[in-house]
């Protein structure tokens, strides 16, 4: 138990040391003063990111995406701490920033909605502090265009139709797919396998036939 307090006590002196030096490159008055009161509101930031994390790390595919992106804004919470002690200054910056058509379109697209920059919030205060960028109050960008600024996908093709999908034919076993999805993904069958375990935790028994995937 006094092992436990004393590197608890360590890490709060760690952690107020490294704001108040932040604090003090700034040149924020009351630095010592500020950084041991930001000191726990700075430990929960990356306590709940890790924990979303790890959370995503084992959750079903469909809510990875949401896991993620909260434990990724809690990291921005700890780091907009670093420069602004007074952070967040209102319960409006507390919003995300950003917002979207709650109800969409009868056709709708993913990759053609798009989201809305608000005057307060998450996203407006990361652009002003830590990119200096202003005035982004209702400006519209695409999911499409979004997407395209990540590395990993700026080869990728976006002319996505309805054509670009293949329905699923039941079969006594499960599902059939054209085998020629193989060649798209360029996976062999037993590959297919462990992509999808990995990516959904769900078990997938992938045999071949001439024409299908099954």
């Amino acid at each position: 138990m006094i092992i436990s307090i004393n590197i608890h006590l360590f890490f709060r002196i760690f952690l107020s040391t490294f704001l108040q030096k932040c604090y003090t490159q700034e040149k924020i008055a009351e630095a010592e003063i500020k950084s041991y009161d930001n000191c726990y509101p700075f430990i929960y930031h990356l306590e709940h990111a890790k924990t979303f994390y790890n959370q995503a790390a084992i959750a079903l595919l469909s809510i990875q995406p949401i896991l993620t992106f909260y434990g990724f804004a809690q990291l921005l919470k700890a780091v907009l701490l670093t420069i602004d002690p007074n952070y967040p200054e209102s319960t409006s910056m507390l919003a995300h920033g950003v917002t979207t058509r709650k109800k969409k379109k009868q056709q709708y697209e993913f990759l053609k909605d798009e989201v809305k920059t608000q005057k307060n919030g998450l996203f407006t205060c990361i652009a002003e502090k830590l990119f200096h960028i202003k005035h982004l109050e209702g400006e519209k960008f695409s999911m499409g265009t979004l997407i395209k600024e990540i590395p990993d996908m700026q080869n990728l093709t976006w002319s996505i139709s309805k054509k670009n999908f293949v329905a699923l034919l039941p079969s006594p076993n499960g599902f059939q797919l054209p085998s020629t999805i193989l060649d798209s993904y360029q996976m062999s069958s037993s590959r297919l396998e462990e992509f999808l375990k990995a990516k959904t935790n769900q078990i997938y028994s992938i045999s071949e036939t001439p024409e299908h995937c099954i």
